[in-house]
């Protein structure tokens, strides 16, 4: 298992919300390209990287800090928020992202999708499942779906999609814990996926124990951010 460290952007700038509130913010004094060459430094090789003025506006809005990470840094870079259009993922993937985040356009333009899965391949898209009370949310979360989370992922893991990125937002930045039974019964539900974790970390203790969930990886960001993991707990999962 890996944790995959993240960046969430909001006006340029590192941030993590509660619960997925833009109202609920907290803002870091470091730039997201100084906290991308700092987390390469510390060891990690992978990167989560989200634009929420992108998820909220429903188009690429950060192009240029994306571009200086890719740039200046040797990270693998999934990159998620914004992402509408075959030109935003023909960029994406020009410029070095290694996997696109699909969530809200994955719910609301399946055939645009499952062409995107055609062209490029299914190994370039993470699908993104944001929950909430056993909901689905979209468009920054500001939006409940009428799919249920089983039927997104049924329908997507039979395009070719492997990797599910599932995050409980009433565990996102609240730094209480992550949902271990989510992450289970996924994996229960679908053994060939690979499922990663996001919400709730806040120390090893949950690190711990979403390892022994099954889960592939581990996505954490206040945590870090806020020093609650030490390096030297991340560095066997670096």
């Amino acid at each position: 298992m890996k944790i995959v460290p993240a960046i969430d952007m909001l006006s340029g700038r590192c941030v993590r919300l509660r619960q997925g509130d833009y109202n609920d913010a907290v803002f870091y004094d470091r730039s997201p390209l100084d906290q991308a060459l700092w987390l390469q430094d510390q060891g990690f090789t992978r990167l989560h990287l989200v634009d929420l003025d992108g998820a909220k506006s429903k188009q690429l809005v950060h192009q240029q800090i994306i571009k200086d990470i890719l740039q200046q840094t040797k990270l693998e870079v999934d990159f998620g928020g914004g992402v509408r259009s075959r030109e935003a993922v023909e960029w994406l993937l020009d410029a070095g992202v290694q996997w696109i985040n699909i969530g809200s356009v994955a719910v609301l333009q399946p055939q645009m999708v499952t062409q995107w899965l055609n062209d490029f391949g299914p190994d370039r898209f993470i699908l993104g499942v944001d929950m909430l009370d056993g909901k689905v949310k979209i468009n920054g979360w500001q939006e409940e779906a009428t799919m249920l989370p089983e039927q997104l992922i049924a329908q997507y893991t039979a395009m070719g999609i492997e990797r599910i990125c599932c995050t409980d937002i009433s565990r996102d930045g609240m730094l209480k814990g992550p949902n271990t039974a989510l992450y289970k019964a996924l994996k229960a539900s679908f053994p060939a996926s690979k499922c990663i974790a996001s919400g709730g970390v806040a120390g090893i203790a949950d690190v711990l124990a979403l390892e022994e969930s099954g889960a592939y990886e581990v996505i954490a960001g206040k945590a870090i951010f806020e020093n609650r993991l030490s390096m030297e707990q991340l560095k066997p999962y670096c």
